[in-house]
């Protein structure tokens, strides 16, 4: 058996660092084919269409930033699910394609910022401006439009696509969404909306369902609340409902419906109008039971643009659940109930609040103040229950060693030992911080990723633990993290800064630097200071995974000194498992493979096998290797595990 000793970089990026944050416009424009093309980039947006809301065609969803053109754009997910719905605020990671010229974004991954956020408003065009071979069309790819007082010319272009023309020139529309409506020559359409897409060749409109369509003045319009989301068996300052008006005819009246769940005096002193409706006449009818619900009618002269809304005001909220208040449009004599509506989910109190840490890091060994901030995002908090984990923190569990601080004026200490704390009697209103101190908290146990579990209640509640506990980190005695966290927990470690870490440095191919420890491995990208291969090394720096990859940004190396490289014996087969996350970064053996090829290709891949398994191996340029001779026969690999988009 030969034996070839060689630093190899397994199959990993070619990018390095993390994405670009741009807008969609940075991405749409001026047109044609996107100057982030080929990019992995970072944007934001709301959902404007689902993947949920296509039966065919379409893979993905849509997002836009605001209302306009070059506003829109498609995330592309294939056969991934992925879990986003009209509304949400998202935060989208994924590589801009120019997929047979219509520019998208191919998914790699998202965060949801929020539910329930507003929809950006459809723009206004004429059909000649998505036209195919329009000058205006591409910059309204992937944007929310609407089309008013359209004539069908050709129900059937093929293709479950038909043709609309409102006198300005013909454009498309597709069927992607399945909706009911099947056209017929010459109908007559007072408005339809939907996202411009681009496929085969034509720009069309795709409606997302029937609700996309306004056959009449009755029931048309769009209606939303600027208040989603209010805590439950409160009484609140107002719930604000929005109308904006879709259709070129004038709607005269507008008809807003109080869910009877919802306690509200019907008084006219608790109704304000604005927008479009300032200064409007109306009307307060009902006695707020379910047969009988407050209603207000608004008289007004609403036409496409036009935008006006509503406020009740001290409200009492019901139970947990979500609800809807039904608006009407049309005529005095004469409406109709609108396909969008606007919902309010009403949340219980009890369990909200969001709490943070600090400092959230704790070095073995090391004894230190532990601050926690109770922030009420919801409504009126006046308990908080605290777990402490004896397993991780210890504490002395005295009266003397807890501080109230700011926001708990008035609190009542009902219990206090070293792995419980209830306070309760303070009135921490919606959006106000109260804060205290554990003095003296030691970290035990071993390194890794702990939390608290914090309960919190309302008046009259029973509390219940909050969504989102607070997590703090215990650390080696050096304040270093074991490697092997980033692999399991990255997204509780992804961002931070001032991150230490300590490892052998295994390999140096130019920008990125592999180190390991006995627990795992990670990438240091283009690290500052002086080390050499086989180097112990502590180094400070933002963990950033890019395209999977457990990697540490802007790293600064602290100190040195000398150590040597511990080799993992690994199987070919062990690249192709659930545990493979975890060799990343590791210096490995691979004894007994062999290849077809006769010699080592330059920034490239090969492919080797071993008995168990066949794997890639990517020769850096920086190992000056390539176009070398490989041996005849089987021989012994060495090299670092890397990878990018889960391919090792």
């Amino acid at each position: 058996m030969n034996r070839l000793s060689i630093l190899l970089l397994f199959l990993g990026g070619f990018l390095w660092g993390s994405p670009d944050t741009v807008s969609i416009r940075d991405i749409q424009y001026p047109g044609g084919p996107s100057p982030y093309a080929g990019q992995e980039v970072m944007t934001w947006g709301v959902v404007t269409a689902a993947p949920s809301d296509w039966v065919r065609s379409i893979q993905g969803f849509f997002i836009q930033d605001s209302s306009g053109p070059w506003q829109g754009v498609l995330v592309y997910t294939g056969t991934q699910n992925v879990d986003v719905q009209r509304g949400d605020s998202v935060l989208v990671i994924g590589t801009v394609s120019e997929y047979y010229e219509k520019t998208e974004i191919q998914y790699t991954s998202h965060v949801i910022l929020k539910r329930g956020a507003m929809i950006p408003l459809p723009v206004h065009v004429n059909t000649g401006d998505v036209a195919t071979g329009s000058e205006q069309a591409e910059q309204y790819e992937g944007v929310l439009v609407i089309v008013n007082d359209v004539t069908v010319t050709d129900p059937n272009l093929g293709y479950g696509e038909w043709a609309i023309n409102d006198g300005s020139d013909e454009c498309r529309v597709d069927d992607a969404a399945g909706y009911t409506y099947a056209p017929s020559q010459n109908d007559q359409i007072p408005g339809i909306i939907g996202i411009v897409d681009y496929s085969y060749s034509n720009f069309k409109i795709e409606p997302r369902g029937d609700e996309d369509f306004f056959f009449s003045l009755e029931g048309s319009g769009l209606s939303w609340s600027t208040t989603p989301l209010v805590p439950a068996s409160s009484q609140i300052d107002s719930i604000d409902i929005y109308f904006y008006g879709v259709l070129t005819d004038t709607v005269e009246a507008v008809k807003f419906v109080v869910p009877p769940e919802f306690d509200w005096s019907g008084l006219e002193n608790d109704v304000s109008l604005g927008g479009a409706f300032e200064g409007a006449s109306f009307e307060v009818d009902g006695s707020g039971t379910p047969s009988s619900p407050y209603t207000v009618t608004v008289e007004c002269s609403m036409v496409l643009g036009d935008m006006g809304w509503i406020s009740f005001k001290n409200l009492v909220t019901p139970s947990e659940g979500d609800y809807v208040f039904y608006v009407l449009s049309g005529t005095p004599s004469s409406m109709d109930t609108l396909k969008h509506q606007a919902r309010v989910s009403v949340l219980t109190v009890d369990g909200s609040g969001e709490v943070s840490l600090y400092p959230d890091e704790y070095p073995l060994g090391v004894t230190s103040d532990l601050g926690l901030t109770l922030r009420s995002n919801l409504g009126m908090l006046t308990a908080l229950e605290i777990a402490i984990p004896e397993s991780t923190l210890s504490w002395s569990g005295e009266s003397g060693d807890l501080i109230l601080g700011e926001g708990f004026e008035g609190a009542t200490v009902d219990s206090v030992a070293p792995d419980f704390v209830r306070i309760s009697g303070f009135q921490l209103q919606a959006n106000q911080e109260a804060s205290l101190t554990l003095l003296g908290v030691q970290a035990v146990g071993s390194p890794g990723a702990c939390s608290l579990t914090v309960r919190t209640a309302g008046e009259g509640g029973t509390p219940s633990d909050i969504v989102s506990p607070p997590y703090f980190f215990i650390l080696r005695e050096d304040s270093t993290y074991p490697l092997r966290l980033f692999h399991e927990i990255p997204d509780l470690l992804s961002g931070r800064s001032g991150t230490r870490v300590r490892g052998v440095v295994t390999a140096d191919l130019e920008p990125k630097v592999f180190i390991q420890d006995s627990t795992g491995g990670i990438v240091l990208y283009a690290p500052d200071g002086l080390y050499s291969v086989g180097d112990m090394i502590w180094v400070t720096g933002t963990f950033s995974p890019y395209r999977g990859l457990a990697e540490l940004q802007d790293p600064v190396v602290e100190r040195r000194e000398p150590s040597v490289i511990d080799t993992l014996v690994i199987a070919g087969s062990d690249l192709h498992t659930d545990t493979t996350e975890f060799l990343e970064g590791r210096f490995v053996l691979i004894r007994n493979v062999w290849t077809s090829a006769t010699s080592l290709p330059y920034e490239d891949t090969l492919i080797v096998s071993d008995s168990t398994a066949s794997f890639a191996v990517f020769i850096d340029p920086s190992s000056n290797l390539g176009y070398r001779t490989i041996p005849e026969g089987t021989f012994d690999l060495f090299g670092v595990i890397d990878q990018r988009d889960s391919l090792y």
